[in-house]
């Protein structure tokens, strides 16, 4: 049984309806097949706000070096994304890059190409209290390469040139994502900001033309929900800005009273009408105790379960989503 069937098997106690039904774990297990085996954490990403059965598989693939390491979807000649995940993979692209993840949506209309999303800040897995500044020539770099690649065009490469440079000096762009199995093609962003500048970033630079809507984010911008650090992401078509996310996730914990079950953020999604009661007592269920417990498939490991929550506007309305996380690692005690 490969490792991600044996732990959706071991997180049936604390997956529940409405977020995640027996069908979803069984579509997603299916999808899952066309990925590496090799992975390391995984999210179940579960539509709150507009209700409605969506649940999208995300894998963080592990890198290996070596001959024969096949990955399904890269076998495809009109897959760029696929490709540059196999080569990734063995060590023969990004190495700057210390994470990528593939994303399968459960989607009728994506099609069978793949969605990746490559890490751009190298220092993205060094201690968060050691964090070095962050490396805008090798994101760049990395940049380049994606559209070397044709995972993303040269329009698209323009916009994100144009997100890295209008960056303040305190932020960082962590990941680019090239959504290529959606029709048509989106491409994404994701950084981290200090909370102040914020506003004056997305006023001054992406999301100039939504300058009059941003109140409708302004409540989730607090320093009580985020810490110091606002994390969010930018959806693109092309050159047009789609929609602007923030992710509540879990470098923010040790700043907001170390808060693993979202209680804060959850009760606001509730109060602001993005989450439904029932929706609540599932996210509840999935952060739980024990959020660590021992496997039973394989009592070397621990299964770790976070959550992480994003609330998104688009120009006409916000919506939410949960992110269900869990990762098996080795553990002796």
């Amino acid at each position: 049984m490969r490792i991600l069937d044996s732990c959706l098997e071991e997180l049936k106690p604390f997956l529940q309806e409405p977020l995640v039904s027996p069908a979803d774990v069984v579509k997603v297990s299916a999808r899952a097949a066309s990925v590496p085996e090799a992975m390391q954490a995984f999210y179940l990403e579960c539509r709150l706000s507009p209700p409605g059965p969506q649940v999208d598989f995300l894998g963080s693939v592990v890198r290996r070096r070596g001959e024969g390491d096949a990955v399904g979807p890269a076998e495809r000649r009109d897959d760029p994304a696929g490709q540059f995940l196999q080569r990734w993979r063995v060590g023969a692209a990004a190495l700057r890059s210390p994470a990528v993840w593939t994303e399968l949506d459960d989607n009728p209309h994506v099609g069978p190409l793949s969605n990746i999303h490559v890490c751009v800040d190298s220092s993205y897995r060094s201690p968060k209290d050691g964090l070095p500044p962050f490396d805008r020539t090798g994101a760049s770099l990395l940049l380049r390469e994606l559209a070397e690649a044709s995972v993303v065009s040269a329009q698209q490469l323009a916009v994100l040139d144009d997100c890295l440079g209008a960056l303040p000096d305190s932020a960082r762009l962590i990941h680019v994502s090239a959504m290529t199995a959606r029709s048509p093609v989106e491409t994404k962003v994701y950084l981290a900001i200090p909370v102040e500048k914020f506003r004056p970033w997305v006023t001054l630079g992406p999301g100039s033309g939504w300058a009059n809507q941003l109140e409708r984010l302004e409540p989730w911008t607090t320093p009580e929900l985020n810490g110091s650090t606002l994390y969010c992401d930018l959806t693109f078509r092309g050159a047009t800005y789609q929609s602007i996310g923030l992710v509540f996730g879990q470098p923010q914990i040790p700043e907001t009273g170390d808060d693993h079950s979202r209680e804060r953020v959850r009760r606001k999604l509730v109060q602001e009408g993005l989450c439904t009661l029932a929706q609540d007592a599932a996210l509840a269920k999935w952060v739980g105790a024990p959020l660590n417990p021992v496997c039973s498939f394989d009592t070397s490991l621990r299964l770790r379960r976070w959550l992480d929550i994003k609330v998104s506007m688009t120009k006409a309305r916000l919506s939410s989503k949960a992110y269900l996380g869990f990762s098996p690692h080795i553990s002796l005690f």
